[in-house]
């Protein structure tokens, strides 16, 4: 199922992306994202052509397998990896089941008090412990009330608070770089 003129559609996509091969017959996907589609994709057919990939079950599925572009981006590495965990579980609720699975991203949202700037900073922190704030808030509870609105299905973007107190502290974190 993987078109014959792929050659000349690799050459057309775009740099950086998430992309898929589906088996739809079967209901099983292959999710991941690269900054460089095409040569992902290539590394990826040529292991599967030659039976190297890691997934012996898309080595035995190959001829119904369907490539797919999710979505272009051109993101931070945290972001990107976010957008996949968005669409892997997207798949997961349509049923999917996935050649490689234990993707796991692991980030959380975090509140903290400052006194420096003064009021409650929120962030996003990784498993690395990089720290990606979001926000700056007068109160614990409008933090919540942020938290509750931007990240209650989960963490799938980076949502930043357009408030004026958040302004500030962007525009001086800014400024420190």
């Amino acid at each position: 199922m993987i078109s014959v003129n792929l050659a000349q559609e690799i050459i057309s996509l775009p740099q950086a992306g998430i992309w898929a091969l589906v088996n739809e017959k079967d209901r099983r996907i292959y999710l991941t994202f690269s900054n460089a589609v095409a040569g992902s994709l290539t590394r990826n057919l040529m292991a599967l052509k030659d039976g190297s990939h890691r997934s012996k079950q898309m080595v035995k599925d190959l001829p119904k397998l369907t490539f797919k572009l999710i979505e272009p981006f051109s993101k931070s590495n945290v972001e990107n990896r976010l957008r996949l965990k968005y669409w892997m579980d997207q798949y997961s609720v349509q049923e999917y089941e996935h050649y490689i699975s234990g993707v796991s991203i692991k980030i959380r949202v975090q509140k903290e008090l400052s006194a420096h700037p003064r009021g409650v900073i929120v962030r996003l922190v990784n498993s690395r412990y990089k720290k990606i704030p979001l926000g700056l808030f007068g109160t614990m509870e409008e933090a919540d009330r942020f938290i509750e609105t931007n990240y209650r299905n989960g963490i799938y973007h980076i949502i930043k608070d357009h408030g004026l107190l958040s302004q500030q502290m962007f525009k001086r974190l800014e400024d420190e770089d």
